[in-house]
């Protein structure tokens, strides 16, 4: 059976996730490539929408060398929970086995922006309006673990435990693995708390983008482009003073806080007295990381899927 993987998986989910079905009989798949298999795929058609066709080759020998096609070494059987059916001897990759699959050949930083992209309402070129999102951070550490013999799968696992799901924009991302990430990735280590949280006061509700449930600690991201201009202003004062109010914290962080290290490091240690932690400037090596990530969430996202 032909086994599409990696980027193209991802894109059949997002534009046909509904379409597919679950394999019936729960045994493993074994992934073929050969040039019978292929015949079932309409390569030119794919390559105009979607393009370059990434498939599963089950050894180096067998990769396909055809234009247009893509192929990924995967020796071990897939288990039938992690294969969706396409067509009669055509498959794709779950979400999860696609993001392991690509995961061999991403940073650590990468792949936590790849599991929080399949867990967030946006996409990178579009991230103005509302997706749903391709997977659950839940689901997919589950697989992961069920995956455990693959390759790959206990890096992603470990990397997955620092992401949440629900981002709804590229900053938010950067501030939650800044925030998230611990001190070997260059992040500040604050216990992962939850995105886009809503609660209420009363009959109104409130969003915070990031939320630390159990200490009533909120962070707000101000972004330029959604916060200029005086009534704006006013209304995010009116705002935080009403969950303030109500015992809700309220720390606004900006995008130039989150351009400068400093003013960085100040705002998030701010948060870290009100979750009745301390944090201290880092030395050696995790310095190095900090700054690392520091450049790293200051650089343009680039869509995986």
């Amino acid at each position: 059976m032909i086994v599409i993987c990696n980027i193209s998986a991802l894109r059949i989910h997002e534009r046909f996730g509904g379409a597919l079905t679950e394999m019936a009989d729960g045994q493993p798949i074994i992934p073929a490539l050969n040039a019978r298999g292929l015949s079932a795929i309409d390569i030119e058609g794919f390559r105009a929408s979607m393009g370059d066709l990434h498939v599963i080759a089950p050894s180096r020998a067998d990769r396909c060398q055809e234009a247009g096609v893509v192929s990924h070494v995967c020796t071990m059987p897939l288990p039938s929970s992690s294969v969706r059916l396409v067509k009669p001897g055509v498959a794709v990759a779950s979400v999860a086995l696609a993001a392991l699959l690509m995961s061999r050949t991403l940073s650590d930083h990468n792949v936590v922006r790849l599991l929080y992209e399949l867990c967030a309402t946006y996409r990178v070129n579009d991230y103005r309006t509302a997706h749903a999102p391709l997977a659950r951070i839940d689901c997919l550490r589950e697989e992961f673990a069920q995956l455990s013999n693959m390759r790959g799968s206990k890096r992603i696992l470990m990397l997955s435990h620092y992401v949440a799901d629900g981002s709804a924009s590229p900053r938010e991302t950067d501030l939650a693995m800044l925030v998230w990430l611990p001190h070997h990735l260059g992040g500040f280590g604050l216990p992962l708390g939850e995105l886009n949280r809503e609660v209420s006061i009363g009959r109104i509700k409130r969003r915070f983008d990031l939320f630390f449930r159990t200490t009533n600690v909120g962070i707000e991201y101000d972004s330029d482009e959604n916060h200029a201009g005086a009534r704006n202003n006013t209304d995010d004062a009116v705002r935080r003073k009403q969950l303030e109010n109500h015992g809700f914290r309220v720390v606004p962080i900006t995008n130039g806080e989150l351009k400068n290290p400093q003013l960085t490091y100040d705002a998030v240690h701010l948060i870290a007295k009100l979750l009745n932690l301390r944090i201290r400037p880092p030395k050696g090596k995790s310095a190095e990381e900090r700054m690392h990530l520091h450049r790293y969430i200051n650089t343009p996202h680039v869509p995986f899927f």
